[in-house]
């Protein structure tokens, strides 16, 4: 079974939603759910983008699942410990962006770093 994670954004929010979500470093295969609240999803395209503490930026496509888009984390989102944000965009047909909203989630260094596994 999948461990799902829950993540509530709106398209009309002022600042980055700071979420509880804390990740270990190395971690993958669970998913993050994403609710956009307060905007039509009708024809629009979302893509998700993570910007990492050091500046790195990494992005690919969400899929929809009823009214949610959910992402499976593959690894490399959570190699870096510390702050990472999280954005949310949705592009037109014509592939141009219309809104972005944005969370945060940390990442908790793997203190065992292949030592013992």
């Amino acid at each position: 079974m999948t461990q799902i994670y829950k993540v509530q954004v709106s398209m009309n929010q002022a600042s980055i939603v700071q979420t509880d979500l804390v990740f270990k470093q190395g971690d993958f295969g669970f998913q993050i759910a994403i609710e956009i609240l307060d905007f039509d999803l009708t024809g629009v395209t979302p893509q998700i983008v993570f910007r990492k503490p050091t500046g790195a930026v990494e992005s690919t496509s969400l899929t929809l699942s009823g009214t949610t888009y959910t992402y499976t984390i593959q690894g490399t989102e959570l190699d870096t410990p510390g702050n990472c944000i999280c954005d949310i965009k949705l592009k037109n047909s014509t592939t141009q962006r219309i809104s972005t909203a944005s969370f945060m989630y940390t990442v908790d260094a793997d203190t065992l770093d292949g030592l013992n596994e």
